[in-house]
């Protein structure tokens, strides 16, 4: 029962804290990008030996590509495009050349993530505490977040940096208007995921990174 409980904590857990790190989410639900324009790297790793997931995120304004990488960024296994002028997020799948459209219906944030994880929030309380970290040349604030005294997320919050905003919802920190720049999940004292941004730099993005592959087949959710 004990290892029951461990797995659906921490699956939620880890749910959030990428939602919260990333300051979006990559699946279906709409965000909306902020004036950052350049590429953010993020490592993602969580325990049971499993290896890191390296995310690259190409942000434009009100346009956003996340590419997701194995074997430290040696090889691309999914891409999602969101347009949000356009109302539309293309998932690419490089291997099969393939991809899908689907639309964005809403802009409501956390309140259309999969998985229950926008009903679990309000679970968690939030608590700022006076450590301070420099992070990527920004200034983090350190935020505990503690569901009994088994689950613990720490995380390192930047002021003045929102590469994609709009998504504050149910983030239960600062209304959710802020970008974590490192969090680490622990649970018993012991760490089960950390999501980590590690590299920032600003440039101009091609607008043909926000369009779907030429020469790729576009199907129907289901074929």
């Amino acid at each position: 029962m004990r290892a029951l409980i461990f797995i659906k904590r921490t699956f939620i857990i880890s749910t959030l804290a990428l939602a919260l790190t990333l300051n979006l989410f990559v699946l279906s639900s709409p965000v909306e990008a902020g004036e950052f324009e350049g590429l953010i790297y993020v490592s993602m790793m969580r325990g049971f030996d499993a290896p890191p997931t390296d995310l690259k995120y190409f942000v434009k304004p009100n346009k956003l590509r996340i590419e997701t990488y194995i074997n430290q960024f040696s090889k691309i296994s999914e891409i999602k495009i969101f347009d949000f002028d356009a109302g539309k997020m293309f998932t690419i799948m490089p291997d099969e050349k393939q991809y899908f459209e689907t639309e964005l219906t809403k802009k409501s944030g956390l309140a259309d993530e999969p998985n229950g994880a926008a009903e679990q929030v309000d679970l968690f309380k939030p608590e700022k505490t006076d450590e301070t970290e420099i992070f990527h040349g920004y200034t983090c604030e350190q935020w505990i977040i503690k569901e009994g005294d088994e689950l613990e997320i720490e995380m390192w919050v930047a002021k003045g940096f929102s590469p994609v905003e709009g998504i504050g919802g149910k983030v239960p920190i600062e209304g959710g208007n802020v970008t974590p720049f490192k969090t680490i999940t622990r649970f018993d004292g012991e760490e089960v995921s950390r999501i980590e941004i590690t590299k920032i730099t600003d440039r101009k993005i091609d607008d043909d990174k926000f369009q779907a592959p030429k020469g790729y087949k576009k199907i129907s959710l289901g074929e």
